[in-house]
């Protein structure tokens, strides 16, 4: 993740603003200033002021806005916990399962959800602050007001060192508050649930938990997936890749329009990130005209035959199908695809997006022979180059099956691929995700249409 020192400036003036009234939080935000250095990062986290409190906030409600200006403490954040976990496996490499404990309120429906998702994964959106002691993290607990909706929780959370997991560690040595056997866990951790429990004298619920094991319930192949497809740089470009697929539309336009205002990148991603922005929110003639900027401005740097221009027609192609303007969605997704297959290998994710969007745009048209053509050749590449029970496949089957019960009328093929669907959804999705529940409804629909077709026959 990449930042520059105005970032640290931003986040010192929108303290300063914030807390002007208070002089003593003045006085350490003055301190911040002429003090902070990456490698004092948890010091800083770990001290009692308005930091830690503005960051565990951005990461609770997910304001994206204030995270992106706190981009520079949580990458020092990360850093120094991975290098302090690095260290210790070094020095003290131990085989015992580490127990640590976390006293914490919670709403009773997030509890619900738990109770009802044993066996799964549960995932942190923070930095967890956790304590080797567990009469410490009652302590904590007892200190919380029961409330009608409001339940008390004891996380139980077992590590075991010997494992590929998220970075954790004691940070006593790091800290501001010494001795306090406090065990900090890396932002993002996955969490499997093992047990719920009630512990009615101490009026609290005791929710036993492991840190999870990379290499669990093919998280490794997943991880892997998703971190080559991300990367590993944090810049306005690639925030406002990860908000869009987030659905966070708003938050990503700020990044775009930030970026151009900026010239971080070349101005025309930024017109791009827009378009795509647009696109999602249904602003279809203002997505055509900011990609079109886009495809304006790299024509003036970039030659005919490049990717980036590949990629704007093929956007383009989207956004008119999005208009039911077929015959223009095809002419731009051919210009896409001419470059594509010259310069591509056969297998790249941006051909497969492009496929994807001819066998659609086919589809509208009722031409099903072309258009499971191309779902087809979706479906060979993300079996080529994904793991096999990754979502996306998932999703080709889905499609194949959708095309042959609503245009073919091949009803027991439809129900074969949508049954290879559900098969995988369920090995990587929860019971009650909005992928299963549509396929189970696909599947219902198909073997009516069976039974209809055999009653006609009859």
């Amino acid at each position: 993740m990449h930042h520059t020192s105005n970032a640290r400036q931003e986040l010192i003036d929108i303290c300063k603003k914030n807390y002007r009234e208070n002089p003593s939080e003045l006085s350490i935000i003055n301190e911040f200033e002429s003090t902070y250095k990456s490698d004092n990062a948890i010091w800083w986290y770990t001290r009692e002021c308005c930091f830690y409190r503005i960051l565990n906030k951005a990461l609770r409600i997910q304001d994206f806005d204030m995270l992106f200006v706190l981009r520079f403490f949580i990458t020092d954040l990360s850093k120094q916990l991975n290098d302090e976990y690095d260290r210790r496996l070094r020095e003290t490499p131990t085989r015992d399962i580490i127990r640590v404990y976390r006293g914490q309120a919670i709403h009773v429906k997030e509890l619900q959800l738990i109770k009802s998702n044993i066996g799964e994964f549960i995932s942190m959106n923070s930095f967890l602050s956790t304590s080797l002691r567990r009469l410490t993290a009652l302590s904590f607990v007892n200190t919380i007001e029961l409330q009608e909706e409001i339940d008390r929780v004891l996380l139980e959370i077992d590590i075991d060192p010997r494992a590929k997991t998220k970075a954790f560690s004691n940070i006593d040595r790091l800290s501001y508050f010494k001795c306090e056997d406090e065990v900090l866990i890396m932002l993002g951790a996955l969490f499997r649930i093992k047990s719920v429990d009630r512990d009615n004298e101490k009026q609290l619920w005791i929710v036993h938990v492991t840190l999870a094991n990379e290499d669990d319930y093919q998280l490794k192949e997943t991880f892997a997936h998703m971190k080559e497809k991300i990367g590993d740089e944090t810049n306005l470009h690639s925030m406002g890749k990860i908000l869009t697929e987030m659905g966070e539309y708003e938050q990503a336009r700020k990044c775009y329009k930030r970026m151009i205002y900026e010239a971080q990148i070349n101005e025309s991603i930024g017109y791009s990130g827009l378009g795509w922005v647009d696109h999602w929110l249904n602003e279809y003639d203002t997505a055509l005209n900011n990609t079109q900027k886009a495809l304006s401005l790299i024509d003036e740097l970039l030659p005919d035959i490049c990717n980036e221009k590949a990629r704007l027609y093929s956007s383009m192609g989207l956004i008119y199908w999005r208009k039911k303007q077929y015959d223009q969605a095809l002419k731009n997704l051919k210009k896409a695809l001419y470059i594509q297959e010259k310069i591509l290998p056969p297998d790249h994710p941006d051909l497969l997006a492009t496929y994807n969007r001819f066998a659609i745009t086919y589809s509208a048209m009722d031409e099903a022979q072309m258009a499971f053509e191309y779902y087809n050749k979706c479906l060979n590449i993300r079996l080529a180059t994904l793991p096999h029970n990754h979502p996306d496949i998932a999703t080709s089957y889905n499609n194949l099956g959708w095309l042959y019960n609503e245009r073919i009328g091949d009803y027991a093929k439809a129900l074969d691929y949508f049954q290879q669907s559900l098969a995988i959804c369920r090995k990587t999705l929860p019971p009650t995700h909005r992928d299963i529940v549509r396929t189970e409804q696909n599947i219902l629909k198909a073997i009516e249409k069976m039974k209809q077709k055999s009653k006609t026959k009859t």
